[in-house]
């Protein structure tokens, strides 16, 4: 999923205000920890790793929680050389299936002297049928493989160090954020602070709205979108909307104006001038569905209500995307 670049500044800005001196050494060596026992936890692999250009000496764990029989919880733990008492957990994104999405914000914390952590949410695929007959993988991603990573990590600091970490931090952004909402809802004495970006909290209603567009999309293939068509309705809710912001230079932007409100002050025309004059958008010959559903004002809203808007917002160009159009910034 897209993650805002604002909230992006936000997790980077509040996961950098609590730093402090090292404060502790290690106190068992680091391939030891690959002996550790701790209950439905496997530790596959504990290695040293010398300090870097980029990184410090630290000690990277790899492990497996199995919580229930049908689960597969991967985990990753850093813990540097020279520790600052805290401990920082990445959130993942999407529907996880790898540590690549967390690894930015572990690494980040490593630089900074923190312990850190993440997990791929319990599976190793990025579409979810990994879903399908599987609920217990469906709750290890919905709450409980970063329930289960945070309690696993703590063990493996408190054993590498001789004492668990001071003060505990979640961040995440997009599902980060929904995670970051889970472990406050169900877990609040997990973590000292919790920063939820950008949040994508709503997955019911979510996933339907995504199932709406592609259905608005490709239901019928006579009504899809055409790439020229596409670049109409782009310069279509340029030249609508350009204005709004009190300047004419083809970004219907106002800094700092809410976006609900700037979609609202402007309307997209479904018959926009083509080169031979007006083209109806939505006849290709037969009624186009696809633009006539997406573009109109509120598109998509029943489904997404006050949490995702409108599913193509002017000033957004259309862009053809495998499984039909989709919106992407201008």
């Amino acid at each position: 999923m897209n993650r805002p670049f604002a909230f992006t500044v936000l997790c980077t800005i509040a996961l950098a205000t609590a730093l402090s001196p090292s404060r502790a050494e290690a106190n068992q060596s680091c391939e030891g920890l690959a002996k550790l026992s701790l209950k439905n936890v496997t530790i596959t692999s504990a290695v040293s790793v010398a300090a870097s250009a980029t990184l410090p000496a630290h000690c990277r764990v790899f492990g497996i929680a199995t919580p229930t029989i049908d689960s597969a919880i991967t985990f990753e733990v850093l813990l540097p050389a020279a520790w600052n008492g805290k401990y920082l957990q990445a959130g993942n994104g999407g529907y996880g299936g790898s540590l690549g999405t967390p690894m930015g914000n572990m690494l980040a914390a490593l630089q900074r002297g923190y312990a850190a952590a993440g997990t791929d949410m319990g599976h190793s695929a990025s579409d979810p049928v990994w879903a399908f007959g599987h609920p217990e993988r469906v709750a290890d991603w919905g709450y409980r493989a970063n329930h289960v990573t945070a309690q696993t990590a703590k063990a493996i600091v408190k054993a590498f160090y001789g004492e668990g970490p001071e003060l505990s931090y979640f961040s995440g952004c997009s599902d980060g954020g929904h995670e970051a909402l889970m472990e406050a809802q169900r877990f609040p004495e997990e973590f000292d602070g919790i920063i939820a970006g950008a949040p994508a909290n709503f997955w019911t209603h979510q996933s339907t709205a995504w199932i709406w567009e592609g259905a608005a999309a490709l239901s019928d293939p006579a009504s899809a979108l055409s790439s020229d068509k596409l670049k109409l309705v782009t310069s279509a809710a340029v030249a609508a909307c350009d204005g709004i912001d009190g300047l004419n230079d083809g970004l219907p932007v106002r800094s700092g104006e809410p976006a609900l409100r700037r979609r609202r002050s402007c309307e997209v025309p479904h018959r926009p001038a083509g080169r031979g004059g007006q083209e109806d958008l939505c006849r290709s010959p037969e009624p186009a569905h696809g633009c006539a559903d997406l573009s109109r004002p509120g598109a998509g809203q029943r489904i997404r209500r006050d949490r995702q808007r409108h599913i193509v917002g002017p000033g957004r160009k259309l862009v053809a995307a495998g499984v039909g159009a989709r919106a992407v910034p201008g």
